[in-house]
């Protein structure tokens, strides 16, 4: 995707939060039906509800979050982006999340539910090539495989 050819629609934003943590927030529309948002910092219980207003936010057809440049994702803000996911779903939008590479990052989302997702924004995108299938491959050595598919955790 080459910026050059989007429209932004929101600037990065630094919010500070009490604990201060800080997340900046930023979305692109490269054509109408659909948005980009690049999240950097940390998704934190200070930061994952103002994240997920967010992000339902935006009207899109397909919604890409990149997660490329968080560097912390606590569960809360994994359970945020599925409760985002529904309320998507529920519009008949269709959430997209790239992940950073960091196996931690993808065990926890991959616990906590079922989400779409891909090793870059341009084939989050196009919504097919690169796609990570869940299972141990993307687990670190070690760690096993016993229930890092796409199952939901209660509670």
């Amino acid at each position: 995707m080459d910026e050059r050819d989007a429209t932004v629609v929101a600037l990065p934003s630094t919010r500070g939060f009490p604990a201060g943590t800080p997340l900046e927030m930023r979305a692109v529309y490269p054509v109408p039906w659909l948005a980009v948002l690049q999240l950097t910092g940390e998704i934190d219980m200070s930061t994952c509800g103002a994240m997920g207003r967010w992000v339902e936010s935006h009207p899109a057809e397909r919604v890409v979050v990149d997660l490329t440049e968080v560097d912390l994702l606590a569960a809360c803000g994994a359970r945020r982006l599925a409760e985002v996911r529904e309320t998507l779903r529920n519009r008949g939008s269709e959430l997209c999340v790239v992940v950073s590479g960091d196996p931690l990052q993808e065990q926890i989302l991959r616990v906590v539910g079922s989400f779409d997702l891909y090793g870059s924004v341009v084939s989050a995108c196009r919504g097919g090539e690169d796609f990570r299938p869940p299972g141990p491959s993307t687990l670190p050595p070690g760690r096993g495989g016993g229930g890092a598919g796409r199952g939901r955790v209660s509670g």
